[in-house]
């Protein structure tokens, strides 16, 4: 203002935030604890912003991929036994309620279940007399299913036979949807 020379100084420092950028692949969620500290449960971009230790304004970016591991639910009803090929291999014979934890495709815990009901198979048993005299009969009877199937074709608990000579017999038995193993007998005929 007076005509005079005047050198002024600007003594400046700027200061440049930094950009933090982090990419995250997790199962099921994620807590950005070094960031908003939110917990997300789907993947996508996140910002937060924030004012860094020099006063400016700080903007970091989390990439997240969050995989959600499918459960699977299996019902089965099966007689004697069940083997668990697509779950834990294992074979039971109880019923009852099972759990298989697995590593899925994505590193993530998986948890499948099995709703298992084993029905018994039954045990079938004949009576009746193994020995008779040539053209005699004798009644041969099964027991422990609710329905039969002979080797003679008979939808019958009993039969009644009379071999010319030693003669084997069995039958198959039904219950629960479940199928004996055969039982037998042999008449022998003197």
């Amino acid at each position: 203002a007076n005509g005079c020379t005047q050198v002024d100084t600007l003594h400046l420092t700027v200061f440049h935030p930094q950009h933090t950028a982090l990419t995250v692949i997790e199962c099921n969620s994620y807590i950005w604890t070094a960031g908003d500290g939110h917990t997300y449960t789907q993947s996508g971009n996140y910002l937060y912003s924030h004012t860094d230790a020099n006063g400016c304004t700080q903007v970091d970016t989390l990439h997240l991929t969050v995989f959600h591991p499918q459960h699977t639910a299996l019902t089965v009803n099966e007689c004697g036994s069940y083997t668990w090929a697509s779950g834990d291999r294992h074979t039971y014979t109880q019923s009852g309620n099972y759990l298989y934890s697995h590593t899925d495709a994505n590193g993530c815990t998986q948890i499948d279940t099995l709703h298992l009901t084993i029905r018994p198979i039954p045990v079938v048993t004949i009576t009746g007399n193994g020995f008779i005299h040539l053209y005699e009969s004798t009644t041969l009877t099964a027991h422990g299913a609710d329905s039969y199937v002979w080797s003679t074709g008979a939808h019958s608990d009993a039969i009644t036979v009379s071999p010319a000579s030693v003669t084997t017999y069995s039958v198959t038995g039904y219950a629960n949807g479940c199928t004996s193993a055969p039982a037998s007998v042999t008449v022998e005929v003197g």
